[in-house]
């Protein structure tokens, strides 16, 4: 965004350096009735004057942008397009005023016409334009273009010591109306400080920055005269700001590696020393990903279940989940969604969660996304339909219906967020509060889109995760979890956050039937299956065939199974003989 404003600025200013030299070039004494060869020669005077600052200008314009289209995957995608449409503009610009420019110049300064006259009809247009736009726009702002008309048909009565002084005060009637609008947009100290308080804050801003640029032009010639004079003094300077960006791209350790690797040479280990680790430590690296996360004013929470949660447990997990998300005030809505659609695109196990949570903008807005005004009386108290008064300061917070409330310009924004909710990220702490269930996982912060970029560019429901192989499940199982103690530890990781996907664990007994053993006795499959199927209650069985001699049956039992898988063992050794149970 910073990137299309500057473009917009750089390609505005090709124009107004170029019409601004050539106006200089008309008011001196005379220039003012030029005409035809004579103008023509006043006008590539003045753009041939400026045409090398522009040059440079858009240039290193351009140049700043050269990073952009060294980024890749997600990043790149989003952002390489948005630099090639820059550069093509400010090049398309470039040309433009280059050609079109002085050509438009010099016919429009060859209209003949009364400036006297048409001046003194434009200030008559703005002293108008004022008050027709404070009663059909209600932008009382605009009253500013009405005090600069007067002040401009009031010029003559200056004297000759003062004419300045007109256009001084234009240019601070704009810097004022500029400064207004920036705080109602911004309101940079929040809305609880009140537009006075936020406009003093921004108008300071602007002053200190304006004040700053206005001391460098008042001591520029004594600063490049020593700049010229110690050209090498000042060099440093250049150099010294590259080589902290390679640092800061590059880390401590990458850049100064070499020196590291002389001196272990040499027998002398620098690494292990407080300087090398504090500057390691302060200087990383800025690694090879840069993708921003957007505010979507959503929430994707995905915990998952134990394996040996069953489709009951489950099915009572997203309804509790949905109950407890909608308890927070700020969420708007919670739908939740469990287990996996009917397609291969999505490969979920009965285990995973998905609750897409959307929560309340801060302040209520209109379809124009800008906050809204409501009615309040003189102690800042809302009025509302019915005659009743809500103060948000005092009152126990409460969720009043958008339509209870009467829009009003001169009113006062709505907050729908608790005094305690500062930002999303609270929102998402109230969130892992209520979902703090027994038998659930915790889950990272996500948000829908966010969620779909990572798991698919890394396979995994996390901005960050480890992949763990091994040679079975077993060690798999074993080293995940001791990772999942080791993250914990981390000082820079929440805790909460850490989770080893379970990979085993699910309650299974296996039971391997030996077909010769269950003849002898005049037993047939079939009948042994009736007493397991008795013996279990009624679980689920899945058999497979395993070669000629073992007909293993896969018993899956639920939470609410009251017998332990020893008590199994028990009941169904003794009914079947020659049947082994491991």
């Amino acid at each position: 965004l910073s990137g299309i404003a500057i473009a917009i600025g750089i390609m505005v200013d090709i124009g107004i350096v170029d019409v601004e030299n050539i106006t200089r070039h008309l008011e001196m004494p005379g220039n003012h009735n030029l005409r035809g060869k004579d103008l023509l020669q006043l006008i590539y005077t003045g753009t041939t004057e400026v045409r090398a600052a522009v040059t440079v200008a858009l240039a290193t314009t351009i140049a700043s942008f050269l990073p952009v289209f060294a980024m890749e995957a997600a990043e790149g995608k989003l952002f390489r397009p948005l630099a090639f449409t820059k550069t093509f503009a400010i090049t398309s610009s470039y040309v433009l005023g280059m050609v079109v420019l002085p050509m438009l110049a010099y016919y429009i300064y060859s209209i003949q016409f009364d400036k006297q006259r048409f001046r003194k009809m434009w200030n008559y247009i703005l002293i108008l334009a004022g008050p027709a736009a404070v009663i059909f726009l209600g932008a009382w702002p605009a009253l500013a273009l009405t005090l600069m008309g007067i002040n401009n048909l009031l010029i003559q009565t200056w004297p000759e010591s003062r004419k300045q002084m007109p256009r001084y005060i234009n240019i601070g009637l704009t810097i004022l109306v500029a400064v207004y609008y920036l705080t109602v947009e911004w309101l940079p100290l929040g809305t609880h400080q009140g537009t006075g308080v936020n406009f003093l804050f921004v108008g300071g801003l602007i002053g200190f920055i304006l004040a700053l640029l206005m001391t460098m032009i008042h001591f520029y010639e004594r600063i490049l005269r020593w700049c010229l004079g110690n050209k090498v003094k000042f060099l440093l300077i250049p150099v010294f700001t590259i080589l902290i960006g390679i640092v800061i791209w590059l880390g401590f350790d990458k850049s100064f590696g070499f020196i590291g690797n002389g001196f272990d040479k040499l027998g002398v280990n620098i690494r292990q020393s407080a300087i090398w680790t504090g500057a390691v430590k302060t200087f990383p690296g800025v690694g090879k990903e840069f993708m921003p996360a957007l505010d979507e004013g959503s929430f994707l929470l995905m915990p998952t279940s134990m394996p040996h949660a069953g489709i009951e447990r489950n099915i009572e997990y997203v309804q509790q989940l949905d109950k407890q998300l909608t308890t927070i005030p700020e969420v708007d809505l919670a739908v939740g969604k469990w287990g996996r659609v009917n397609s291969a695109l999505d490969p979920a196990p009965v285990q995973m969660f998905e609750n897409t949570i959307n929560y309340r903008p801060e302040f209520i807005l209109n379809e124009n996304g800008h906050r809204m005004k409501f009615r309040v009386d003189q102690d800042d108290n809302f009025v509302l339909l019915d005659g009743t008064k809500y103060n948000a300061q005092s009152d126990e917070f409460r969720l009043i219906p958008r339509e209870n409330l009467i829009p009003d310009e001169s009113g006062e924004y709505f907050r729908q967020w608790r005094p305690g909710i500062k930002s999303p990220d609270d929102i998402w702490n109230e969130i892992v509060k209520v979902t703090n269930l027994p038998g659930l996982t915790s889950a990272p912060k996500l948000q829908p889109i966010q969620t779909r970029l990572v798991m698919l560019s890394t396979g995994m429901r996390a901005p960050m995760g480890l992949k763990v192989y091994g040679p079975d499940l077993d060690a798999i199982e074993k080293a995940g979890l001791e990772f999942e103690r080791l993250l914990k530890e981390v000082p820079s990781i929440q805790a909460s956050s850490v989770f080893y996907d379970r990979a085993v664990g699910a309650p299974y007994i296996e039971i391997k039937m030996n077909r010769e053993a269950i003849a002898r006795y005049g037993l047939t499959v079939n009948d042994v299956q009736e007493i397991v199927q008795t013996a279990v209650g009624g679980m689920a069985l899945s058999t497979t065939v395993e070669g000629r001699e073992r007909f293993p049956i896969r018993v899956r039992y639920a939470r609410e199974l009251r017998s332990s898988p020893e008590d199994l063992k028990k009941i169904l050794v003794p009914s079947m003989t020659g049947v082994q149970v491991p």
